[in-house]
C-alpha cells in the first residue's frame, strides 16, 4: 500500500541484522495493545477534532 504523495514508496533498505529489533518490538507492542483491548483499557491520545470526528479510533488497532 502506498498513501505518500504521488503513490510513491517509501521503503527503507535495512541490514538483516537490525530488522529483527522493530519486528520484535511491534510485535510487543501489538500483543500488549490486544491485552489492554481486552480489559477494556487499551487507547491513544488524539487531538480534540480528530477524538469527536472519530471517537472509536482511539481503540481500533491497523497494522
Amino acid at each position: 500500500m502506498h498513501d505518500s504523495k504521488g503513490k510513491k514508496s517509501r521503503i527503507v533498505p535495512m541490514p538483516a541484522r537490525v530488522v529483527s529489533d522493530p519486528r520484535k518490538w511491534m510485535e510487543s507492542r501489538r500483543l500488549l495493545h490486544e491485552h489492554d483491548l481486552e480489559k477494556g483499557q487499551a487507547s491513544v491520545c488524539l487531538p480534540k477534532a480528530l477524538e469527536r470526528k472519530y471517537p472509536g479510533a482511539v481503540r481500533e488497532l491497523k497494522w
